[in-house]
């Protein structure tokens, strides 16, 4: 069986369209602080009480609270790139998936806080963003 041209060359356009957003969608290597500011928009002092304060609630809760700032997502909506990096990440507990994220991206002004399941009762999607909205954009 024959293809038209028109879907073919349609089915073409498609495949490019998914591999360049797959292109896209590159999660940076994990990060190598509980707070990485790619953005450059916390000084070294903020940056590193706020590393010391979470390493401090890792050790008493256990559960693992990462910060990433950074300039774009580089097209990829943030609840993608959130998702992606947050599995990839692997950020809290094996096993227990009871880590939190907070990404900003400062150019696309998008923020997004990611849960793991086991937190999700405590941090529900109204909970972050409330915080977004009442307590971070302000």
């Amino acid at each position: 069986m024959q293809v038209p041209a028109a879907i073919g060359r349609w089915t073409a356009g498609c495949l490019l369209v998914v591999a360049s957003l797959g292109a896209a969608a590159a999660t940076p290597p994990p990060p190598d602080s509980m707070v990485t500011d790619r953005a450059g928009v916390l000084s070294p002092d903020v940056r590193a009480s706020l590393a010391r304060r979470l390493g401090e609630y890792e050790a008493r809760s256990g559960h693992q609270v990462v910060v990433w700032i950074d300039r774009s997502s580089g097209g990829v909506p943030i609840e993608t790139f959130a998702v992606e990096a947050f599995a990839a990440w692997k950020i809290g507990r094996a096993g227990l998936d009871d880590g939190l994220a907070i990404f900003a991206m400062t150019e696309d002004r998008a923020l997004r806080v990611e849960v793991g399941y086991e937190l999700e009762s405590r941090v529900t999607d109204l909970v972050a963003s409330s915080v977004i909205r009442h307590t971070m954009i302000p």
